[in-house]
């Protein structure tokens, strides 16, 4: 039974961790709170995507902590008995292994002997935080001696509710700064920054990202992922993170679209495409080898950067009415019927269809 300093105890804990102003914070402000809450000899805070067998954890005390601990984890995540319990029943709620397994039967698996024992846990209780499946954010508390009791469950279920909240609006305004900070960032380097969720999809694509690359690209409000087969390449790129997944190459001739995947330096931020449009980019002396004219070509390029008939208008010093009648002689050239559908023939016939990895 939880007593009345117990209680106060759990708000100070969601006090503090409620202050904090991105992931990486309120991962290190909770496992270090929690810590201080009920007992344990280790703490993590975990990402895990079971799917894609990968695991991105903060462990405190972090001298336990290297590359080698997150890669044997991801290797075995399919025996770990509280991911798996959560997957099964999808229960948010404190579990510990002696819920789920008993120990003799814990100590033959591969990833006690491999990951649990070299740390030196015999027990664990872990609890999971709102996430978008199939991703999993859990924070678990290790030991050695004795195993947890239900007064530490009891106290770790009250205060997963406030973890969770605080974990959502951290997320939330986390999602806003990192959006802006691309776009900085994309600014300053001349290049254009796309941010993906944990499940590779797209999150957040910067609102000035010209048409032409859009398409080139295959990305489409209306789908979650980019067309084939920029998807496939994310896909293998996403697989083999430390390498990060090389260059993808889209275009040839008058220009080249240059792809880098990086993946996320911590938990809690962003993976990224870093797009480079090279030099010299869709121009109008490319546009200009298609069958259109010197003003076909010029009204074709502003429309592939995301202009209207009035900002074009502007741009070239001619009535939008003008702008509409030479995009309608476009349409016909091009057998299409709207400007996504003439930016694509125009990339087609340039060669930006043709893709290749580095």
């Amino acid at each position: 039974m939880l007593r009345r300093a117990d209680v106060r105890r759990l708000l100070a804990v969601a006090s503090v961790v409620a202050e904090a102003r991105e992931p990486g914070e309120f991962a290190r402000r909770a496992v270090t709170c929690l810590r201080r809450l009920v007992a344990c000899d280790s703490i993590s805070y975990n990402e895990v995507d079971p799917e894609r067998g990968r695991l991105v954890s903060l462990l405190v005390p972090e001298s336990l902590h290297s590359p080698e601990v997150d890669a044997t984890f991801s290797r075995y995540l399919d025996q770990h008995p509280l991911i798996q319990h959560h997957r099964k029943v999808g229960d948010a709620r404190p579990v510990r292994f002696s819920d789920v397994i008993a120990l003799r039967d814990l100590h033959r698996l591969d990833v006690y002997q491999q990951g649990f024992r070299p740390l030196g846990t015999e027990h664990q209780i872990a609890f999971a935080l709102p996430a978008p499946p199939p991703l999993i954010v859990g924070i678990a508390l290790n030991r050695s001696g004795a195993d947890f009791s239900d007064r530490d469950r009891d106290v770790l279920d009250l205060i997963r509710g406030p973890l969770g909240a605080a974990y959502q609006r951290v997320r939330e305004r986390d999602s806003v700064a990192r959006a802006l900070e691309a776009v900085e960032a994309g600014e300053r380097a001349g290049v254009h920054v796309v941010l993906l969720d944990a499940r590779g999809r797209i999150a957040w694509i910067p609102p000035a990202l010209p048409e032409w690359i859009r398409s080139a690209l295959g990305f489409d409000a209306s789908r979650p992922v980019p067309a084939e087969p920029l998807r496939s390449w994310l896909e293998r790129a996403r697989d083999r993170p430390q390498a990060g997944g090389g260059e993808l190459r889209v275009g040839s001739g008058n220009a080249v679209l240059r792809v880098r995947y990086v993946p996320r330096p911590a938990p809690g931020a962003h993976d990224a495409l870093v797009i480079d449009e090279g030099k010299p980019g869709l121009s109008v002396e490319a546009l200009q080898t298609l069958p259109l004219t010197p003003r076909e070509a010029e009204v074709l390029l502003w429309v592939a950067r995301g202009k209207t008939n009035e900002e074009i208008g502007a741009i070239l010093d001619i009535n939008p009415r003008t702008v509409q009648k030479h995009l309608e002689r476009i349409f016909e050239k091009s057998g299409t019927f709207s400007r996504t559908g003439a930016v694509a023939w125009a990339l087609d016939r340039l060669g930006y269809g043709v893709f290749g990895s580095g």
